[in-house]
């Protein structure tokens, strides 16, 4: 800016030489800044826009997140059910299909007692007697109940045995939602009714079972006798006729000593 002829126009010259190659230079940089402008707002508008197109993914995949969860209806015990295909419970990462079971939760509220009669002991109980119920987990706590139902047709109760049992169903008077759990087992003690008439009490151990049609007592001589069955209990069978009390009866088992007897009473 300042005028020719203060200075010696050689230098008046560079000066000016100076200032247009700094406007230049100005310019060039202004130019440069508005480009990086433009290109950091399309940088910008450009990962906004992929920014959201990552939340929509993400907000699709919660949602079908949420529907593939099974949610319980209320709190309580959640019970797994098996996989049927690979014959264990399920399991984190299975796949579930259509009309496959995958839990249940139980109302504690309505709890029974499944337990096991003994083919041998069929006719021992009937509907509407009562019941005792331990629970093996709590054996000092007692419950009582009432037997509801005896199945009609026995099963068998494992693959490799000849053993067969009936479903007995025991209602209970008080249900104990604190101790009784889904699947604990229990032990269940059914009082028997008396028998009319002179029977007498013979150990199993003594008595041939394998036809309940016939069912025989092993007498201490060897001889076996046809008796009429009563009830029966772990041990021991009600035997109605055929064998007196104080009967010497033997033991049916190839480990009994010879002349082991026991007596019928």
């Amino acid at each position: 800016a300042i005028p020719p002829g203060i200075r010696s126009e050689e230098e008046y010259e560079r000066l000016q030489t100076a200032l247009r190659k700094a406007e230049r230079s100005v310019a060039d940089s202004e130019r440069a800044l508005a480009s990086a402008r433009a290109l950091t707002a399309a940088d910008v508008e450009k990962t906004g826009l992929e920014l959201e197109e990552a939340r929509s993914k993400l907000r699709q995949v919660e949602g079908g997140i949420a529907a593939l969860g099974v949610r319980a209806p209320q709190s309580g015990v959640l019970l797994l059910e098996r996989n049927a295909r690979e014959e264990r419970l399920w399991e984190t990462g299975d796949t579930i299909y259509p009309g496959e079971k995958l839990a249940t939760l139980p109302d504690l509220s309505t709890l029974v007692v499944r337990a096991r009669l003994f083919d041998v002991d069929d006719g021992a109980i009937e509907p509407g007697s009562a019941a005792t119920v331990t629970l093996d987990p709590y054996p000092e706590l007692e419950y009582t109940g009432t037997v509801r139902r005896v199945d009609a047709v026995a099963f068998q109760r494992e693959r490799d045995s000849s053993t067969r049992v009936f479903w007995v169903i025991v209602d209970l008077d008080d249900v104990d939602p604190r101790a009784m759990r889904p699947g604990l087992s229990a032990r269940v003690r059914v009082e028997r009714q008396r028998t009319d008439g002179e029977s007498v009490v013979v150990p199993r151990e003594s008595m041939d079972l394998t036809d309940l049609a016939a069912p025989r007592v092993l007498l201490a001589d060897g001889s076996w006798r046809a008796v009429t069955l009563g009830p029966c209990g772990p041990l021991e069978c009600v035997v109605l006729a055929g064998i007196e009390a104080g009967a010497a009866v033997g033991r049916v088992t190839r480990f009994a000593p010879a002349g082991a007897v026991s007596e019928a009473r």
